[in-house]
């Protein structure tokens, strides 16, 4: 995830405080170790919802909040997703969808708007992470990738000069509140029964990057869950780390949250 302005905001902030920067942790004691193995495996078995499930209608919405040291948390992009077309034929299904961004640059939301027609192949395997849909990696699960998937963790270690370490792997299911603009929807957004929460599962780990100060450490929070539509359902991301900027080393969180979504119908009207 990218950083943005703020940050100069935030040494502004910082000078009225009379310097609110706190010299960076060498602390090399980062908890419990966990293997790369032991992570991939727990994203592999995150619940999941199979993408040939999709249908038009089908529709997601999501907020990206930032967080900077003692800054204001602020929203610093708008994401939709609409799946508006489904064709099929005996090897694959073909979706369009529609993205709408709303992104913050230089202090104002920028819109953009694009369309694009993905393929999934029928016959591949889905009970693994949902964003392993064919050993090809098709454009549709390009366009779906984050890093807080297995792929993304095997291509960070490889790229490293110096192995990542990972710590303080925790699993556990939680009841997960149902957004509000779901609960609002007279369908509940395809929720059958409504219900003031989703079922879910959390993980959280920790990545440290080696560097010759010390260790870099990024921690990850990914909520998922298989009682939504497909789009929605990793619910909640987080990353949570430090970058320098003039000598010192700045907190910086971003989440990505599902704030609305709804389940397609295969008599849906939309073209």
């Amino acid at each position: 995830m990218k950083f943005l302005t703020a940050i100069s905001r935030f040494f502004l902030f910082c000078s009225i405080l009379n310097s609110c920067l706190q010299p960076p942790d060498f602390k090399q004691d980062f908890g419990e170790p966990s293997s790369l193995s032991e992570i991939e495996d727990a994203l592999k078995k995150a619940p999941s919802v199979d993408p040939l499930t999709i249908h038009p209608g089908e529709f997601a919405y999501w907020t990206t909040h930032q967080k900077i040291e003692r800054l204001s948390q602020q929203i610093i992009l708008q994401k939709a997703i609409t799946v508006t077309q489904r064709k099929e034929d005996h090897q694959y299904v073909y979706l369009t969808l529609v993205t709408e961004l709303r992104e913050l640059v230089a202090g104002e939301f920028k819109p953009s708007k694009n369309e694009q027609e993905f393929r999934i192949l029928k016959e591949a395997k889905t009970t693994s992470h949902p964003l392993e849909i064919d050993n090809e990696w098709s454009p549709f699960t390009q366009y779906f990738q984050t890093t807080f998937s297995p792929l993304w963790l095997q291509k960070s270690a490889r790229s490293q000069t110096s192995q990542p370490s990972y710590f303080n792997l925790k699993v556990r299911k939680l009841l997960y509140p149902t957004p509000t603009l779901v609960r609002q929807r007279p369908n509940c957004g395809g929720l059958s029964p409504c219900q003031d929460t989703i079922e879910a599962q959390e993980i959280r780990f920790d990545q440290v990057r080696w560097e010759s100060r010390g260790g870099d450490k990024t921690s990850f929070q990914i909520i998922y869950s298989n009682q939504v539509p497909y789009l929605a359902n990793r619910l909640k991301i987080c990353i949570e780390s430090k970058i320098d900027y003039q000598g010192n080393r700045i907190k910086i969180q971003q989440c990505e949250e599902v704030e609305d979504f709804n389940k397609g119908s295969q008599n849906s009207n939309l073209h």
